[in-house]
Order: C-alpha cells, then structure tokens, then sequence
C-alpha cells in the first residue's frame, strides 16, 4: 500500500469538502439568524465572525441592550466536514483539541440549528428575556423579583 497515494488523496479530499462546510455552515448560520430578526422585529440578532482563519464564532446580540452579547459556539471548518464545535470561546482557547461536538455531514449540522430554535436552548433562553416581543414571558422563564417577595 502506498503511504504517498492514500494521504495526498486525503489532503484532495479534504479540500473539496472545504467550501461545502464552509457553505453549509453560513447557510444555516443565516436560517437561524431569520429566525431570530423575525421572531425579535429586528431588535436581536444572531452574528457569525471569524475568530481566525477557519474558525467561526457564533453570538446573540440585541441593540436594546449593549450587555446581551453572548456566545453561542464556536465552531472550527479547519478541513470541511467534520465540523468540530466548542461551547465556548474559553473552552476552545483552553482545549483547542478537544471539541464538544462534532458534525460530520450537513444533516447533522441542520439538525443542531434546527434543534437551536425548537428546544429550550439557549438562544430560545435568551430571545426570551432579551427580546421586547416578548416581554410577557420573561416572568415566567426566568423568575421576576415579585416572585422573590411572595
């Protein structure tokens, strides 16, 4: 078997998959970041920025207030698919090699940012009690200090 053939083969194969991840990534990046516009009227939204190259992260943000910036992954397109996810900026920065999630084809990819804006993630946490929209809910969500008096 030659060594040679099998990884410069692999280096081909990994640089075709490349611009579908990368592709596939901002795509569903942008799914989500409709939703949020929609869902907020525009006052939150969902931002990918580039860390360093091939490395991506993801954070809400509302202009009602300059505090709500939080991250909401970061994520690592080094080689195409799989596409490697850390929690967090910290967690990345502290372990660069140990991902918490991996996303190895593009209907694994979809089904986590679907599962951002069906479940109680965080993003549906912070669209909650960030969002004017929806301003009736937070009580219930998050607790008011009324109930803290009762």
């Amino acid at each position: 078997m030659d060594f040679t053939k099998l990884l410069q083969q692999a280096v081909v194969d990994a640089k075709a998959m490349m611009p579908q991840a990368k592709t596939d990534l901002y795509y569903y990046v942008s799914k989500v970041k409709d939703a949020v516009n929609d869902t907020t009227a525009n006052v939150c939204k969902v931002e990918l920025l580039p860390v360093e190259q091939d490395v991506y992260r993801l954070y809400f943000k509302c202009s009602n207030n300059p505090n709500a910036f939080f991250g909401l992954g970061i994520y690592v397109v080094a080689m195409g698919y799989p596409i490697a996810r850390w929690h967090s900026l910290e967690r990345w920065q502290n372990n660069p090699d140990r991902w918490d999630v991996l996303y190895r084809t593009s209907e694994s990819l979809d089904r986590h940012f679907q599962n951002m804006v069906s479940r109680p993630s965080r993003l549906v946490r912070l669209v909650l009690k960030y969002s004017p929209v929806h301003t009736h809910s937070r009580n219930w969500f998050w607790g008011s200090s009324n109930d803290q008096n009762q």
